[in-house]
């Protein structure tokens, strides 16, 4: 019955209609992403709204990996701790973002290790 209490409102007897015969309700066509030239579209809202996590989709489990590959053992860095003077650590940091790799490949020359 429907709010007014008289009788079934057309969505009330689709939905009724829908359960009896198992047949869902014609859905809303999607917004194509692909133009006429192939190309992808920006995606939007709607895309992000409707969009499923990887680890929902069993078949990407294999495709997708988060991150950088893993490095093999002998090719990994050892992180350590290492107090360093103020000045050094500034002027390091003058040239911006890398300034650790910057450091690691000073303290490789000033050992004689090729880098």
């Amino acid at each position: 019955m429907s709010a007014s209490g008289h009788g079934a409102s057309p969505r009330d007897a689709s939905s009724a209609c829908a359960r009896r015969t198992g047949r869902k309700r014609p859905s809303m066509p999607r917004k194509t992403y692909i133009d006429e030239d192939g190309e992808a579209l920006e995606l939007d809202q709607d895309w992000f709204a409707r969009a499923k996590p990887s680890e929902d989709i069993p078949e990407l489990a294999d495709v997708v990996r988060r991150g950088r590959p893993a490095l093999a053992e002998a090719d990994r860095k050892q992180r350590v701790t290492i107090y360093l003077d103020r000045d050094l650590v500034e002027r390091l940091k003058e040239e911006g973002k890398g300034w650790q790799t910057r450091a690691n490949a000073l303290l490789r020359k000033a050992t004689g290790l090729k880098g």
